[in-house]
């Protein structure tokens, strides 16, 4: 049998697709904000979330690799997906 961390202890969930077993740390509050805010939060594409790579990391010219939406266009109040190009 695998050992534990102190202050962690298993806990079991039921769900319509059977039941999960999961390691909870139980020396921290759930209800209360961990970390750090993002910095790169308002990278991310307005319309799918993705995070944009290559070119687009830098220039919010570029449209998103994934949805097509320009982040500097959507900037300015609206966004501008592939068909508005």
């Amino acid at each position: 049998m695998a050992s534990r961390a102190p202050g962690r202890t298993t806990r079991r969930a039921e769900s319509s697709e059977g039941t999960e077993e999961a390691e909870v740390d139980e020396e921290v509050d759930p209800t209360v904000s961990a970390g750090e805010e993002v910095c790169w939060l308002d990278r991310l594409c307005p319309e799918c979330g993705a995070m944009p790579e290559g070119a687009g990391a830098d220039d919010p010219t570029v449209p998103c690799w994934r949805c097509g939406t320009v982040r500097a266009r959507a900037d300015e109040g609206g966004a501008a997906g592939p068909e508005d190009a």
